[in-house]
């Protein structure tokens, strides 16, 4: 049923779409619904508000977006990327050898990137 609610949840972009639906949806009880979406909330995975509707309150579900921070990524951190030294560019492929799966220049790089630090 997660996934499922996960989906619709997501189809519902902006709009949203209210826990009453969802619980005729699924044919399930309030206590059911609001425990599954609860348990969704604190994972991050959707999030509720209520909504004013007239006199009454209702609960919707929105698809939870997180917003990633873009990457510092400049000039000179591209001039770095030791493929564009290296002697085998033309040949390398990543299911022959040479092979970037299976370069350690690049992966000592790849983490030295990761971590933040300074590349030579």
């Amino acid at each position: 049923m997660q996934k499922e609610l996960l989906k619709i949840v997501d189809a519902s972009g902006t709009s949203g779409i209210s826990a009453k639906n969802l619980m005729k949806y699924f044919k399930v009880e309030d206590k059911e619904i609001d425990e599954l979406l609860t348990h969704l909330a604190k994972r991050r995975m959707v999030k509720l508000v209520k909504v004013k509707q007239g006199n009454k309150e209702e609960l919707f579900v929105y698809p939870y977006k997180v917003k990633t921070p873009p990457l510092p990524v400049s000039l000179n951190t591209v001039s770095e990327i030791p493929c564009f030294m290296c002697k085998y560019l033309k040949e390398c492929e990543a299911d022959k050898d040479p092979s970037p799966i299976k370069c350690e220049i690049l992966k000592i790089w790849l983490e030295k990137m990761k971590d933040g630090q300074q590349t030579d």
